[in-house]
């Protein structure tokens, strides 16, 4: 678990600098005509690409934890407030990373779309902008959910070292 939830810390952090990262190569570019080593096309998927793999995988952390829990409560007789607890984290979590995950798709299409000349570039900058204060927004809901899903455990724990005889 331990494993995994610092991979998803870390991943979180290289996507948010590689994002942010190709949005300022995408305004140099754009506005001051500046030509930058790899292109902004190749920078941008790179981006998109371990952007996408962190967000299904912080997904797919919580969707194990959550079974773990249920699994555990079953075996060991324990009330099943802690499932009910992850699946309420999952209410959460899920809309608010399914929304940005969406936004930053829509930006990453309209930067094709800008590239082949059907779009705007403002248009896309503001949209890849909007995409990146939602995402600040799913970080801090994440780092709440994994507080908490480090606290359900924590009660786990303390809840079968209290049954032991």
């Amino acid at each position: 678990m331990w494993f995994f939830m610092v991979s998803c810390y870390l991943l979180t952090a290289v996507s948010f600098v590689l994002l942010v990262m190709t949005g300022l190569q995408g305004a140099l570019q754009s506005y001051a005509g500046v030509s930058i080593l790899i292109p902004h096309f190749k920078m941008a998927l790179m981006a998109i690409i371990l952007y996408l793999f962190t967000q299904s995988l912080i997904m797919f952390f919580f969707i194990g934890t959550g079974s773990s829990v249920k699994d555990f409560t079953k075996a060991h007789d324990i009330d099943p407030e802690p499932y009910r607890r992850t699946v309420k984290l999952k209410h959460l979590l899920f809309p608010v990373t399914m929304w940005n995950l969406t936004f930053m798709s829509i930006a990453f299409v309209l930067g094709g779309a800008v590239d082949r000349m059907g779009m705007w570039s403002w248009v896309h900058g503001l949209v890849f902008l909007l995409a990146m204060v939602h995402f600040v927004k799913t970080i801090r809901a994440q780092h709440g959910c994994f507080k908490e899903n480090v606290a359900i455990f924590t009660d786990l724990a303390a809840a079968t070292d209290e049954a032991a005889p």
